[in-house]
């Protein structure tokens, strides 16, 4: 999964999380920062359903930013990392 940023984003703290209903977390793995960019591997074996991506990190003024995004895995390949 890529979340891609307006600025860049620092290297420490970000988290990614990919929550399901039951709260399984489907993230595999420590979120990677380039730049502007934030990348999680999503396990593959993800089922059809919705989740929410539960994101924090720092930005690079030193402010830390949240936020949550409502997802819908549908029966088609999503071209998971």
């Amino acid at each position: 999964m890529r979340l891609e940023f307006t600025a860049d984003i620092l290297g420490l703290g970000a988290v990614v999380l990919v929550m399901d209903g039951d709260g399984t977390n489907w993230a595999v793995g420590e979120a990677q920062v380039d730049g502007p960019v934030v990348t999680i591997a999503v396990d593959p074996d993800i089922p059809v359903g919705g989740y929410e991506v539960r994101w924090r990190v720092v930005s690079g003024d030193g402010h830390p930013i949240s936020d949550i995004i409502p997802l819908a895995r549908p029966s088609c390949s999503l071209g998971i990392m």
